[in-house]
């Protein structure tokens, strides 16, 4: 999810396809634990931001700063709608925290 209307620029949270990061992580040699330790390790965090540096976005597009998130999101939980699209205010409640340090440093 991108979040940026209104902020001085544009975040992402991102919950990482795990199997696929498990697999790339095999292929570049990355020692694999859990996705709760996972979203925390350095390398994987400099794969994630070179793919978004390379996604071809104009300068104002551009996300600065990321999350990577170990959550599922879901209907069940009330992170997603029926449709499965976002439900942005819960979403950044439940973030707001790590949304702000973001913003702060």
């Amino acid at each position: 999810m991108i979040i940026g209307f209104q902020r001085p620029f544009t975040i992402a949270l991102i919950i990482p396809h795990f199997d696929g990061l498990r697999r790339v992580c095999a292929e570049k040699n990355i020692h694999w634990t859990a996705p709760e330790y996972m979203i925390h390790n350095t390398l994987v965090i400099e794969m994630y931001r070179d793919l978004l540096d390379h996604l071809g976005l104009h300068s104002h597009e551009r996300i600065e700063k990321f999350i990577l998130l170990a959550d599922t999101w879901s209907p069940e939980n009330g992170l997603l709608t029926a449709t499965y699209k976002p439900r942005r205010k819960v979403i950044e409640e439940k973030y707001g925290k790590e949304i702000e340090e973001l913003y702060e440093t």
